[in-house]
């Protein structure tokens, strides 16, 4: 009895085996979802909103490669006596891409070799998104707040994010107040 039950559990074993083989036979352009999903998705199939892909396309990786290459910014003025009211930051975008710039920023103030941010969450920001095409350049006005946030003499850091088709990236200035 113990041969004839060790016997089917064998044929069954080997069975299951052989139907995952013939299985990833049929379908060779399947890919699991995630390590934690056994679930199966054709790679050329359009994916679900909520499906998570392991790596994206190609052209996600050179596009932002090529923004982040060919878009540039640069202050107006890199110091200051006092604290200005409002520094320029000029962005350039000479990528093949048009770019939009995201409401708000951050600014940080360098403290040995950290940038510590200021304290911003008070702040309302009245800029809109503006976008950048191709080939422009664009004058974002940064009002820093002066009368609302404290500075001290040093280093500051105004970063700014864009965005473009499907991805986001960061533009940074710095400024020195003496």
């Amino acid at each position: 009895m113990r041969r004839v039950i060790t016997s089917l559990l064998f044929g069954l074993g080997l069975l299951s085996v052989i139907a995952c083989v013939d299985k990833e036979a049929e379908e060779p352009n399947s890919y699991p979802i995630s390590d934690a999903d056994s679930t199966t998705v054709d790679s050329e199939e359009v994916p679900d909103e909520d499906m998570i892909w392991r790596q994206p396309p190609d052209i996600a990786f050179s596009g932002l490669d090529n923004v982040m290459e060919h878009v540039h910014s640069t202050s107006t003025q890199l110091a200051y006596s006092s604290v200005p009211d409002v520094v320029q930051m000029v962005v350039t975008n000479s990528s093949e891409w048009d770019i939009v710039s995201e409401p708000g920023y951050e600014i940080s103030r360098k403290k040995g070799d950290d940038w510590v941010l200021l304290d911003m969450s008070h702040i309302t920001f009245e800029q809109e998104n503006d976008s950048i095409k191709i080939g422009e350049s664009k004058t974002f006005n940064i009002n820093l707040f002066s009368d609302k946030l404290s500075y001290n003499e040093g280093v500051y850091r105004i970063r700014k994010l864009f965005s473009f088709e499907w991805a986001r990236f960061e533009q940074d200035i710095e400024i020195v107040i003496e």
